[in-house]
């Protein structure tokens, strides 16, 4: 399956941890299919709306491929129904008569490019010009004073304070990382591609899972980034997504380091 065989209103069905046969909670509905094109980069969104709630999420097409997670149900689609109610004057309970009506035909994707001039594009943020620089700039790994990330690859969101504890004073004091930098502009590729990693890391991806995403604001568009830059990304995400206890992992060290100075001037 491929994004441009997806249309809107399509159904799919929750496979994995499946609840109670009858929960229609597990069931999936493309609400709306959304394409644009931002600075050369083509975004491809796939809105989600569950069939028995208000839950809405922006799932990913590789994810839908997950046989063993999802199920696409062709041909089912959701019918538009009335419900008359029979009132009694004498007392009984009134009931309900569901009258059915013939399902609505298949939509139209809204699917359409829309190309953003150049010239309109904010300019680049500090943050997403060092995420450029790293990606274009690899560190080699075949250095023996290179600290290596890629030991971090099987960590998940469970491991989330433990590798705050060793990164994070690394990639401030470098100035990576700036904890005082507002999250970029929400139509922008830097903010798109924060959220989208985060997502999957709370999700229950490991770094490396994340990494195979091949996400990136520059450079060759699916090749990886360093295990460096996924987890810099990771963490600016933490601190601008994540709950108050993802950035209090963050920002603990940070604040033990200004403790300790204090001290020592006192």
């Amino acid at each position: 399956m491929k994004y441009h065989q997806l249309r809107e209103g399509m159904i799919f069905e929750f496979t994995d941890k499946r609840p109670e046969p009858e929960n229609v909670e597990r069931y999936w509905e493309i609400i709306e299919l959304e394409e644009k094109q931002i600075r050369g980069h083509v975004i491809q969104a796939i809105w989600m709306g569950n069939l028995g709630n208000d839950q809405v999420f922006n799932a990913e097409l590789n994810e839908l491929k997950q046989a063993h997670r999802w199920t696409y149900h062709e041909g089912a689609e959701v019918a538009d129904v009335k419900v008359k109610r029979l009132i009694f004057l004498d007392g009984r309970e009134a009931m309900d008569v569901i009258v059915y009506e013939e399902g609505p035909a298949p939509k139209k994707s809204k699917r359409t490019v829309i190309p953003i001039q150049p010239q309109k594009a904010p300019e680049p943020s500090v943050d997403e010009q060092i995420a450029e620089y790293l990606e274009d700039n690899p560190v080699d790994d075949t250095d023996p004073t290179h600290f290596d990330l890629s030991r971090f690859a099987p960590y998940t969101i469970n491991e989330w304070e433990s590798l705050c504890d060793s990164v994070v004073m690394r990639f401030v004091n470098n100035g990576q990382v700036d904890l005082e930098r507002k999250p970029p502009p929400k139509k922008s590729l830097s903010h798109y591609v924060h959220e989208q990693e985060w997502s999957a890391f709370i999700d229950g991806k490991n770094i490396r899972e994340v990494r195979d995403l091949s996400l990136r604001i520059s450079g060759e568009m699916g090749k990886k980034c360093t295990f460096e830059t996924v987890i810099i990304r990771l963490i600016k995400a933490g601190h601008w997504f994540g709950t108050t206890k993802h950035r209090q992992f963050i920002t603990q060290n940070v604040q033990r380091r200004n403790w300790k100075s204090q001290l020592k001037n006192d």
